[in-house]
């Protein structure tokens, strides 16, 4: 069985998986948002204009925005690849060169191809091409599961209840950390901050309820959102855009995988 959801329209396609995101359609103008996850940019008509507020323009073929970094563009292209991937630790350590930084020619080529591949195939056989895409976004270092196991057992208490209101502090009491030992940890080995992988799951939670046949505000109210604008306010912030101009949400269908 395969552990993702699909939303396709006629606008787009978006896939969302345990740690990532895909995107295959309409290049739109994003505004100043940031993402707890790395995110790979591969226009498919086009080049695509980033910056992160307060500095030039950067025009690229294949972009890789790094975790945490605010950042827009003002271009809409006709058709863009983008996978997110949520950032955890790996062993090496290195910060990344630059925030915003061009995919090399020949890995945008590549990757532009099996985007392109990717649009246009029949839901049958997207399965996987969309594992493979993955694969290649998360190419490099491998990542390391986290081997204090106050933070593993901090994290399967998480996994049941993505829509509850959980606090750092009572996670913290369950696995015996003070709450500023618990953060600490949890950046250190998971590689973002405590909230804000409990806020990623909760937008995967509110995507799934949607593959499920729920309407946008129950949806929220399940993930833990105040109601549906809530809900869009928190896709824009992370992803960019709301769900209703990224997949045209009156024609699209929720797939569960």
């Amino acid at each position: 069985m395969v552990d993702w959801l699909t939303v396709a329209s006629s606008a787009g396609s978006f896939w969302i998986g345990p740690t990532w995101a895909l995107y295959v359609g309409p290049g739109l103008r994003a505004t100043v948002h940031e993402h707890h996850a790395t995110q790979l940019v591969i226009p498919l008509g086009g080049r695509v204009r980033l910056r992160s507020p307060g500095e030039v323009w950067g025009v690229y073929d294949g972009a890789v925005v790094s975790a945490d970094v605010p950042h827009e563009s003002d271009r809409a292209v006709p058709l863009i690849g983008t996978i997110w991937s949520e950032p955890g630790p790996r062993r090496d350590q290195r910060p990344p060169a630059s925030a915003i930084a061009a995919v090399p020619a020949a890995r945008s080529t590549a990757l532009r191809h099996r985007f392109l591949a990717l649009a246009e195939a029949p839901a049958a056989s997207a399965s996987a091409l969309v594992h493979e895409l993955v694969k290649i976004a998360n190419e490099g270092p491998a990542r390391v599961l986290p081997a204090d196991g106050r933070v593993l057992a901090a994290l399967e208490l998480l996994e049941p209840s993505p829509g509850h209101q959980v606090r750092l502090a009572s996670v913290a009491s369950e696995v015996d950390l003070s709450p500023s030992r618990l953060a600490h940890l949890f950046v250190a080995e998971v590689g973002i901050p405590f909230r804000r992988y409990v806020l990623w799951r909760r937008l995967r939670a509110a995507v799934a309820e949607m593959a499920t046949g729920a309407s946008a505000t129950t949806a929220a109210h399940d993930a833990g959102f105040a109601d549906s604008a809530h809900l869009s306010r928190t896709f824009r912030r992370m992803i960019g855009f709301t769900p209703s101009s990224g997949f045209a949400v009156a024609d699209s269908r929720f797939v569960q995988a």
